[in-house]
């Protein structure tokens, strides 16, 4: 995909936030739950827009449960380790928080550069102990 970026083709996506590259060990850490599948936060730092679908726990309990998720046989072990009330709230705050900073990047993002015409803003990145536990 970042091919595609490169090459100034317009790419939409769906990515959740457990799978942004930077986050990854410390999804690891309060989920225990190791994610194998990341894309590099370059995505999200260079988008020209985001979007955040915010879902409440129920609500996207409730998916999985209901099989939009997962496939059945794998929604028990869902349950009990990744899909933990705990979990998601955290992961949630984790994607208002990056949604917050891509707004605030975009804000204070710099004129397009004339080699290339996109900003390269800078990115910060969440600690466990700012994430309420």
């Amino acid at each position: 995909m970042l091919e595609l970026v490169d090459a100034g083709i317009n790419v939409y996506t769906a990515v959740n936030v457990q799978h942004l590259e930077s986050l990854n060990d410390l999804v690891e850490r309060v989920t225990g739950v190791a994610v194998r599948e990341t894309v590099p936060d370059r995505f999200l730092a260079e988008a020209d827009q985001v979007v955040n679908l915010d879902l409440a726990v129920e609500d996207l309990t409730e998916r999985l449960r209901g099989g939009k998720i997962y496939a059945t046989d794998k929604i028990p072990w869902a349950l009990e380790h990744f899909f933990q009330d705990q979990n998601l709230a955290t992961l949630r705050e984790l994607a208002l928080r990056e949604v917050a900073e891509a707004i605030d990047r975009a804000g204070a993002r710099p004129a397009a550069s004339a080699e290339d015409g996109r900003a390269r803003p800078g990115s910060r990145r969440w600690t466990r102990q700012e994430c309420s536990m």
